[in-house]
């Protein structure tokens, strides 16, 4: 299964809905949430990561490196360290619970959960 985490400060951004419903038409699990969705206290769990999981049961943390964060990734950091992927994992469980599914008929834009 993959599923993906989109996170958006606005869903009138260009292009946005194009490639969140491509997504979903791929068959991956999509969401999308808004930043403002998200309480404050919570933001901080707003990153870029990923985790990758293996049939054997091993795990990789991804964290896309951007320049000067401008959201354009040139490089990634991976980790196998158990504390590191159960706090990303914590992250992402934390910002989905605040997500809108989307699938390839949602309606758009989102609204919130």
């Amino acid at each position: 299964m993959v599923e993906r985490i989109f996170v958006s400060d606005d869903p009138t951004t260009p292009h946005l809905e194009d490639v969140v419903r491509a997504q979903a038409a791929a068959g991956i699990d999509t969401w999308l949430v808004l930043r403002e969705w998200v309480p404050e206290h919570h933001r901080e769990h707003v990153v870029d990561q990923g985790v990758l999981s293996f049939r054997n049961g091993t795990k990789l943390l991804m964290q896309p490196r951007a320049t000067q964060y401008r959201q354009k990734a040139d490089r990634e950091r991976l980790s196998v360290l158990p504390n590191e992927i159960r706090a990303a994992e914590f992250s992402l469980d934390l910002i989905r619970s605040h997500a809108f599914k989307v699938t390839a008929t949602s309606s758009w834009p989102p609204v919130p959960r």
